[in-house]
């Protein structure tokens, strides 16, 4: 909402303030709910994901070659040229991590970055076949079509509509987490009964300002004598 205010002069209405509201109070359910409450670390890495996908989105919608990009053919360019770059970020960030905790030793003393330098792959992790043969498949399958529907979804509706519809991927997180928890792949008893009240504030508060703003739109094209697409 602030970047497309800023930057697209896209103003919030008054309408949207009971949403925003209710998205507020899921964020301090799930603060008030963690050890340390702001103080903890995973807290603030989850916000500067949030923010993150943000600004991706951002860029997405605004960038030339994006709104240059048509058809099937065109938008697959681009999200194929976006997930290269994004390899070689990372990968360019494993190589460079290790050289700056030997550099800089104190950085260790950071929990959060001794965790991330802990837990980097190695440049021997790259040239293990498994590796590039699972890539292919995620890629291929998971991650690819990931991007090229977002960066679709992002042209269609506009950044803040598509990053509220997206609050829903709580409940189909807690879905996946619920069948992995059951089959016992993965331990789900940290899920509590205000975890789920949160998610459902927060998707509730997002879908409020959605709806709003669909009516909104609709009166204003009825005054001016033609339909909202």
């Amino acid at each position: 909402v602030l970047l497309g205010w800023i930057f697209l002069g896209r103003k919030p209405s008054k309408s949207d303030i009971p949403g925003h509201i209710l998205i507020f109070i899921a964020l301090a359910i799930v603060v008030a709910g963690h050890d340390g409450g702001l103080a903890n670390p995973a807290i603030w890495l989850v916000g500067f994901s949030g923010f993150a996908i943000a600004v991706t989105s951002f860029l997405a919608e605004i960038h030339p070659e994006s709104n240059k990009a048509a058809g099937v053919k065109g938008r697959a360019r681009f999200t194929g040229i976006v997930l290269m770059v994004t390899a070689f970020v990372f990968f360019m960030m494993t190589m460079i991590i290790p050289l700056l905790s030997a550099k800089f030793p104190q950085l260790l003393e950071n929990e959060v970055y001794a965790y991330l330098t802990h837990t980097m792959p190695t440049l021997q992790d790259y040239l293990d076949p498994k590796l590039w043969m699972a890539g292919a498949v995620v890629g291929a399958l998971m991650r690819g079509p990931v991007m090229y529907f977002s960066f679709l979804a992002i042209r269609l509706l506009k950044t803040d509509n598509y990053l509220m519809f997206i609050t829903i991927m709580p409940f189909v997180i807690l879905a996946m987490e619920t069948l992995t928890g059951v089959t016992g792949i993965m331990d789900t008893s940290g899920i509590s009964v205000w975890d789920i009240i949160a998610s459902v504030l927060m998707v509730f508060g997002a879908m409020m300002i959605v709806l709003t703003r669909a009516r909104t739109a609709r009166i204003r094209a009825a005054h001016r004598g033609r339909p909202v697409e």
